[in-house]
């Protein structure tokens, strides 16, 4: 008997925490997803306003704002990789382009990767308690 009941003692200690923190993670997937939305939001917003400056005629005042984004939304997607190697990328890349028309299409290219990589729902990891 004594067996049986560390048994379930032992069964309910290892369930409980990756019951609480399998929540919590679904919690937190919850609030990012949210966050990410709003970035998108805002990343359209940024990507239009940079459209209206390059069509007055204003390239470097487009590149910059581009650029501008990119730094300041790169520490929010330490979470997702795929985001970080466009924001690296891109930015690599402009640097070596030689006219600023085509260093503002190359972030503009970038903006709109991320912009369809973080409208992607992130997965909750794999739940092995039913």
């Amino acid at each position: 008997m004594k067996v049986f009941l560390s048994l379930i003692c032992l069964t309910l200690c290892i369930q409980t925490p990756f019951a609480t923190s399998y929540e919590d993670i679904k919690s937190k997937s919850k609030q990012v997803m949210d966050l990410e939305s709003k970035i998108a939001t805002s990343l359209k917003e940024i990507i239009n306003t940079g459209a209206d400056i390059y069509n007055l005629g204003d390239v470097t005042g487009c590149y910059r704002l581009y650029q501008g984004a990119l730094i300041v939304y790169k520490p929010f997607f330490n979470h997702r990789p795929k985001v970080q190697t466009i924001i690296a990328e891109s930015m690599e890349k402009s640097k070596s382009a030689e006219k600023e028309s085509d260093r503002a299409f190359i972030l503009r290219t970038a903006l709109d990767e991320i912009r369809t990589e973080i409208l992607r729902p992130i997965k909750p990891p794999y739940n092995p308690i039913k």
